[in-house]
């Protein structure tokens, strides 16, 4: 009965384990992950770091470069040299020779339509030539912690020494959604072009990426996306780079190199399960309110108390999966045994983290609620206190005792033997 009952046991601990662990999509794209935005938590992944090549989705760093270096209303007028190397067949704007039309615009141009000669555009005019914006596309990279990026290009041609990794990409897309300006042209799945100098009539563009839009196929069509970019190259494969917003959880997906039915928009389907992977694992749950009382601390030295309450200095909000509950958690403190008065308001004490066997979800810092003033005659006796117990302190006294001893030994032996002097001089 006992094995059974053992046997009934492990089994049922298995099957709570099981449930706990999120299943991961199937994802049969060579490259993906899937990351948390407010908190760079990697949610999914698979090869990662591999080497493979990026497409057009290397706009999203011509992009990041040019907001920050680029000048949103400056004008840029497009010339002959920003066209070489481009392919006839690759993606464009229909921008022409001689067009002047606004950084904004031209961003716009490259990101909704996926315009090459844009990227060109763009890069000339922040760097003065394409190969010195793209040794800034290598070092922004290297600054941004990439490791498996090189790029050679501003577009996403194919190159055999252009590329990145899922995680990489990842990466450089959260610092760009950073810029107000990117989430906003990322998000938009229309764009007009007013006249320019060259083209008398407005010229419409729509995104290449199907999430955005119910015009183009509106079987990938999701509420949830809120951008970002689409990559296709025969060496590539198709790529895709999306932010979604739901239910208070942000994400980034990566997907290079998809495959399946449909080939062309498999990084669409590919999306989608990181997508709905996301919102049916996952939930965001309020850990903490500011202020809220957290752990008690002990007080010395302070005038009428001898405890306060630690509080969290801000809101903490986890992602948890929806099979762990907030009494689940297990809160490690980094606080000391006790704190002497003088205490400010809002000083920082210490920090709690919220974790499950081993995986941290979630960690907030300490502080104390209330001031709380010194009480002076308990200092004295503490400084005192401290005084008789420095180590310095302690081998004075003690090497203090250890003459005093010697003297008075000193001092009796002398004695002793000044007696026994005088007791024989008198026996003589």
């Amino acid at each position: 009965m006992k094995k059974i009952l053992s046997i009934f046991l492990c089994l049922l601990l298995f099957t709570i384990q099981a449930a706990a662990a999120p299943t991961p999509p199937d994802i049969s794209a060579e490259g993906a992950i899937l990351i948390h935005r407010d908190t760079g938590e990697v949610l999914y992944e698979k090869n990662a770091d591999a080497h493979l090549f990026p497409a057009s989705t290397t706009k999203i760093m011509t992009a990041l470069l040019a907001i920050e270096h680029g000048g949103l209303d400056s004008k840029v007028t497009l010339s002959e040299k920003t066209f070489e190397g481009l392919s006839e067949s690759g993606s464009t704007a229909g921008l022409k020779p001689g067009e002047t039309v606004t950084v904004r615009q031209l961003l716009y141009c490259l990101m909704i339509p996926s315009s090459n000669e844009a990227a060109n555009a763009l890069a000339e005019h922040v760097a003065g030539s394409v190969p010195e914006f793209v040794r800034m596309m290598n070092t922004r990279a290297a600054e941004l912690g990439c490791e498996n990026t090189h790029f050679t290009n501003t577009t996403g041609l194919h190159d055999e020494d252009h590329y990145t990794s899922a995680r990489d990409l990842s990466i450089i897309t959260t610092e760009a959604m950073k810029s107000p300006v990117f989430a906003e042209i990322v998000k938009t799945s229309e764009f007009k072009l007013p006249p320019t100098n060259k083209v008398d009539k407005e010229r419409t563009f729509y995104t290449t990426n199907y999430l955005l839009s119910r015009k183009t196929v509106p079987d990938y069509y999701n509420s949830a996306a809120i951008g970002i970019k689409t990559g296709h190259t025969t060496p590539a494969g198709p790529c895709l780079v999306s932010a979604a917003s739901k239910n208070d959880i942000n994400i980034i997906t990566v997907i290079l190199k998809a495959s399946g039915p449909a080939s062309r928009n498999a990084c669409f389907t590919e999306t989608l399960k990181l997508f709905s992977y996301t919102y049916d694992t996952y939930k965001v749950t309020i850990v903490a309110e500011k202020n809220d009382p957290i752990h008690n601390i002990r007080v010395k030295l302070g005038n009428d108390i001898d405890s306060i309450p630690l509080v969290a200095e801000e809101k903490l909000s986890c992602l948890l999966p929806n099979t762990i509950k907030i009494e689940d958690l297990e809160i490690l403190y980094e606080i000391p045994e006790s704190i002497k008065a003088p205490i400010e308001k809002g000083q920082v004490i210490g920090t709690a983290t919220y974790q499950l066997d081993g995986k941290i979800y979630g960690k907030i810092t300490l502080i104390s609620p209330v001031p709380v003033s010194r009480n002076f005659l308990l200092y004295i006796l503490d400084c005192i206190a401290v005084f008789f117990t420095t180590p310095l302190v302690i081998y004075i006294l003690i090497a203090l005792a250890a003459l005093l001893i010697g003297y008075i030994i000193f001092r009796t032996t002398t004695r002793k033997n000044r007696r026994y002097r005088g007791q024989r001089r008198r026996r003589y």
